[in-house]
């Protein structure tokens, strides 16, 4: 759903996939509200206590960890995404 608000799932799932999304429309329009929103969401999950955590299964952080991938692809070089967050993903 395009219109979820992250605020209104816990989902991680849902969560990575809004980001994913934002930051396909920041690519597209060039707007940094949408990479400021997929900064955002990709904050709260890098710094998530099943991040990078072996006892989480391997397909769970193999999904969350390629959107996270690909966001960090797509918002690049936005102004939102300053070099130390960057660095941090």
């Amino acid at each position: 759903n395009w219109g979820t608000s992250a605020a209104k799932t816990s989902s991680t799932y849902d969560q990575v996939t809004i980001a994913l999304r934002a930051g396909f429309l920041y690519a597209m329009t060039g707007d940094d509200a949408y990479a400021a929103q997929a900064r955002t969401i990709i904050a709260a999950q890098i710094t998530h206590k099943d991040w990078a955590n072996p006892k989480v299964k391997g397909l769970s952080l193999y999904m969350i960890g390629s959107r996270v991938a690909l966001v960090y692809d797509l918002c690049h070089g936005a102004k939102s995404w300053d070099a130390a967050f960057s660095a941090d993903v």
